[in-house]
């Protein structure tokens, strides 16, 4: 197990230098020019020139790659075009709203879908069967961003509400709880904006887990344990569930990614100043260093999770084994 942990790590280093590349090369594709965002609309070609200058945006491609590459070891992600801030100091501020939108969002889609699977699946044809899988189907058909605007609009229109702290900037994240702030303000804020991103990931997780304890209840040992007088219960729970949890597992780790995609979304429609809503805004300002750092830490993300994934079968299953 520790030669396989050791040996995806290794692997995070083409990928970071695989992911910043195409990045890098990909942004450079972007109609639009770095420079005027900075100048705005005083801008006179002598401007240009002298700011093209400051921010080294006339260095070759791989002289701005080599120098932000060759910084990361030491900590250093660059500078933001247009705060003249280091993206390190931006990142400290505005990751914890998207790691407590992350990690809430995954705990409600855990909640919401595997209870759901299982009663699905030891009552197969029943009416809750049937409500499980029409709400799963309902979930799926509609995207988060169209979710959260409805939410926002609606709520604002019918009842006068608002996000706390709507579009001010001030978001009140758990860190901030524990030095003092307001519990139900940190809920009132993340609350909506975690349920608009978790229930798609709920119906793909709800939709798994039935058809994973269907497969599994239909095994031998699942009668057998049946025939010796175990409860329902015990059966479920003990037996049935940690095997049936692989596939979804595997599926769970792949939902990361939809969940950091669609942070992007939610953050910017919610106002939450966080790191997805930071890379939206750096794209449209074409702050390059920026978005290939927001864009290299959401790649570790993901990664990570997934060995993190990989590494629970072998708990899941003492037969799994890694050389």
């Amino acid at each position: 197990m520790r030669d396989f942990i050791i040996r995806r790590l290794l692997l995070l280093i083409p990928i970071i230098i695989g992911v910043s590349f195409v990045t890098f090369i990909l942004f450079r594709f972007i109609p639009g020019d770095a420079a005027v965002f900075v100048c705005q609309l005083q801008c006179t070609p002598e401007t240009l020139r002298d700011i093209r200058e400051d921010l080294n945006l006339n260095d070759p491609f791989y002289e701005q790659y080599g120098r932000w590459l060759f910084g990361l070891p030491t900590g250093d992600m660059g500078t933001s075009f247009h705060t003249d801030l280091e993206v390190t100091t931006e990142l400290e501020r505005k990751y914890p709203v998207t790691l407590e939108l992350l990690v809430l969002s995954l705990l409600i889609s855990l909640l919401l879908g595997i209870p759901g699977g299982i009663l699905s699946a030891i009552r197969p044809g029943s009416i809750v069967d049937f409500v499980v899988r029409l709400i799963s189907v309902f979930w799926l058909s509609i995207p988060s961003f169209y979710l959260a605007i409805l939410i926002i609009t609606f709520g604002a229109a019918w009842f006068g509400w608002s996000p706390a702290n709507f579009a001010t900037g001030d978001v009140v994240t758990f860190k901030d709880v524990l030095r003092g702030q307001s519990l139900m303000t940190n809920l009132e804020t993340f609350f909506w904006p975690s349920v608009v991103l978790s229930v798609g990931i709920a119906a793909v997780i709800m939709r798994l887990t039935r058809s994973s304890m269907l497969e599994v209840m239909r095994n031998d040992y699942i009668r057998t344990a049946y025939s010796k007088g175990l409860r329902e219960r015990a059966v479920v729970w003990r037996h049935a569930l940690k095997n049936a949890m692989i596939p979804v597992i595997t599926i769970v780790g792949l939902q990361i990614g939809g969940l950091i995609g669609g942070s992007i979304l939610v953050e910017s429609v919610f106002a939450l100043n966080g790191v997805g809503f930071y890379l939206l805004s750096s794209i449209v300002l074409r702050d390059l260093e920026v978005v290939q750092s927001m864009v290299l830490i959401f790649a570790l993300t993901y990664v990570l999770i997934n060995l993190i994934v990989d590494v629970s079968y072998a708990w899941l299953d003492p037969r799994i084994r890694y050389g």
